[in-house]
């Protein structure tokens, strides 16, 4: 499995969804619903392509041979350009480890002082997969001894693997390792203009 370059031209709009699966069941004497979560909360994404010339459509072309299906796997962006560049630095680290569950320790902010180095709603990614920030991240809490190197970071979907002590974790600029959800990609050559496409992808571990 190879990871293919995402082409850096044409990308009209990506629409991200989140799938949580679970299984429901109802009793027959309560009628009360149980549901039973389980594991394997995986992002998906619809992306829309808006070719304008015959350099951008030989781009694409070459990418969606390159894939060769679902066996390699490419990096989508999950946040627009430059919409968390606040957060600083660009990547920080995991520390301790394994980690599994609904937070990570991360080391790396250097902040001169404590301060909330990231806002709930961003989006975080290390090995590939994505999650969301489920609270505001104080660098240089309480249960750091107020150092400020350091931060509990919560996420949504939950850590459902052992992650590696020092894994980068991306905070900046998160992307998604991705595999296209079909087995078939095309494109439409017109002879007077490009026509717009779209391919969907989801999380590929």
């Amino acid at each position: 499995m190879a990871l293919i370059p995402l082409p850096t031209v044409g990308t009209r709009d990506i629409t991200w969804e989140i799938s949580d699966p679970s299984i429901s069941s109802r009793s027959i004497i309560t009628q009360r619903t149980k549901i039973l979560m389980q594991p394997g909360t995986r992002f998906s994404a619809k992306v829309d392509l808006s070719v304008q010339n015959a350099v951008e459509a030989r781009a694409w072309k070459r990418f969606f041979t390159a894939l060769k299906g679902r066996v390699n796997t490419f990096e989508l962006p999950a946040v627009k350009p430059g919409e968390q560049a606040t957060v600083t630095p660009a990547t920080v680290a995991i520390i301790g480890g394994p980690y599994m569950g609904a937070s990570i320790v991360t080391a790396g902010w250097a902040r001169p002082s404590p301060a909330v180095v990231m806002q709930a709603g961003m989006t975080i990614s290390h090995a590939g997969r994505l999650h969301v920030v489920q609270a505001d991240v104080l660098a240089g809490a309480a249960e750091f001894g107020a150092d400020p190197n350091l931060a509990r970071i919560f996420v949504g979907p939950e850590v459902d693997v052992n992650t590696i002590a020092t894994a980068a974790v991306r905070v900046a600029s998160p992307v998604g390792t991705m595999r296209i959800t079909g087995a078939t990609l095309g494109w439409a050559d017109l002879l007077e203009n490009y026509q717009p496409l779209s391919f969907t992808c989801e999380e590929a571990f």
